[in-house]
């Protein structure tokens, strides 16, 4: 008869030493924001989304201060994807109240599309089968954010998949802790 595994799920979109440093940058672009230079907000903020190790709260931080500097510089097109992609990641975000209105019409425009699209519920489910463990995205994901996961089985080995669904070996019978991380574009 089999032993029954222990399995422990992380879902996280990053790494903590590289967030730490992401969310630095995330409040040196509030600040520019709150300087009104914001150009060097978009620029700083754009940065630590591209770095890719942000949790889900600083890439909710980040759409949002990117839809504010493109709004205010007059990039409404930009303004309205940052934060659509907010607005689909925490559905009841709201601007601060008395936001000027080359903020708030951008930002009007992008709820009205992240209301027809749904929420962000995209998290990792994990099932054992004997020597193997299956990793699969589940929930909604409507903008297609996530385009894969980075996984970590039990002794640290570490394998980045671009797909939905993975299945890393693990010891038959052995306990084992699997980390996922979901990675977005």
């Amino acid at each position: 008869m089999r032993r029954l595994a222990t399995l422990l799920v992380a879902a996280t979109l990053a790494h903590a030493g590289a967030a730490r440093a992401d969310a630095l940058l995330l409040d040196q672009a509030q600040q520019a924001i709150d300087d009104v230079d914001y150009a060097t907000a978009r620029k700083l903020a754009t940065k630590a989304l591209a770095e890719g190790a942000l949790p889900r709260a600083e890439l909710e931080r980040a759409h949002r201060l990117l839809g504010e500097s493109a709004a205010a510089l007059g990039d409404d097109a930009a303004a309205r994807e940052h934060f659509t992609r907010w607005l689909v990641l925490a559905p009841d975000a709201a601007l601060a109240p008395g936001a000027s209105p080359k903020i708030a019409g951008p930002f009007a425009r992008a709820r009205a599309a992240a209301t027809q699209l749904g929420a962000f519920t995209a998290d990792a489910a994990v099932a054992r089968e004997r020597d193997r463990v299956v990793v699969t995205i589940v929930g909604a994901d409507p903008l297609a954010m996530v385009t894969g996961m980075r996984i970590r089985v039990g002794d640290g080995t570490e394998v980045s998949v671009a797909d939905r669904r993975a299945v890393p070996a693990a010891a038959d019978a052995a306990a084992v802790t699997v980390t996922v991380a979901l990675v977005d574009r």
